[in-house]
């Protein structure tokens, strides 16, 4: 999606790819589409105040006297756009998906956020318990051969640190 209204934020694009394995979208690109859909609640609002000023308007009440047909239907037309389904609706649910689509980014944040402090504390605790047991499972490999445990330790790279710190006893 690109926007390029001279309005607002500009969006280069949103993406958001994946399926039954999985999604991913671009925080940034999600809360720069949430500003602009609360900036066209803003300009929609802006837009509803105008059409009720020309909806008021004493020009459009002395054209009556000229043609009462047109001048009605003018009229009709105003309050019709300014009402209920018309831009009273649309500014309401710009801003509203808007609000609710930032809420949305915040909230994966915060979820990501914690399942990445999940992991680490997972992997450290793991660490430091094979760590605390390394002296104990040491005879065990030596006898079974180190190749394995090599092999073992070469693809658990990221529990390393919390292997060593298990051993220091920390």
């Amino acid at each position: 999606m690109t926007t390029r209204s001279g309005a607002g934020p500009e969006v280069s694009h949103v993406q958001v790819s994946g399926g039954a394995g999985g999604v991913e979208a671009h925080y940034d690109d999600l809360l720069a589409l949430a500003g602009l859909l609360r900036t066209s609640g803003q300009t929609l609002r802006r837009a509803l105040g105008d059409t009720v000023q020309a909806a008021a308007h004493p020009a459009l009440a002395a054209s009556i006297a000229l043609s009462p047909g047109s001048a009605l239907d003018a009229e009709a037309a105003l309050l019709s756009a300014a009402g209920p389904g018309g831009l009273v609706e649309a500014a309401a649910t710009a801003d509203g998906l808007g609000r609710l689509l930032q809420v949305a980014v915040a909230t994966y944040r915060a979820a990501d956020a914690g399942l990445t402090l999940g992991q680490d504390a997972l992997a450290s605790a793991g660490g430091v318990a094979v760590g605390a047991a390394l002296p104990v499972l040491a005879p065990v490999a030596a006898v079974a051969g180190l190749d394995g445990l090599e092999r073992a330790a070469a693809s658990s790279a990221g529990l390393v640190q919390p292997v060593a710190r298990g051993l220091a006893g920390v």
